[in-house]
């Protein structure tokens, strides 16, 4: 939580970067996932530098959770998907 409080700040600077690097590696590397979901808000922000600097992971073993709601609901306000559709239930 400590590096998304620094992004808040306003702090992009090279040791977040480097911290936020250590996390990914851990995850990719350590305990071996093959997708992670990017679930904060700040964290895109600096995701382009760690993936440069981090060759190892690419952008398709990440799912950037701010991105995937805002093409939902653009499908949503479109008519080209319902809520539902993402929601697993008919209930919407």
């Amino acid at each position: 939580m400590d590096l998304i409080y620094r992004i808040k700040a306003g702090n992009k600077g090279q040791q977040v970067v480097d911290d936020f690097i250590t996390i990914l590696k851990e995850l990719s590397l350590e305990k071996n996932c093959q997708m992670m979901i990017i679930g904060c808000t700040e964290l895109p922000i600096i995701l382009p530098e760690c993936l440069k600097k981090l060759e190892s992971l690419k952008m398709d073993q990440l799912v950037n959770a701010t991105e995937a709601i805002a093409e939902a609901i653009v499908k949503i306000g479109k008519g080209d998907a319902r809520v539902s559709d993402y929601m697993g239930t008919d209930i919407l």
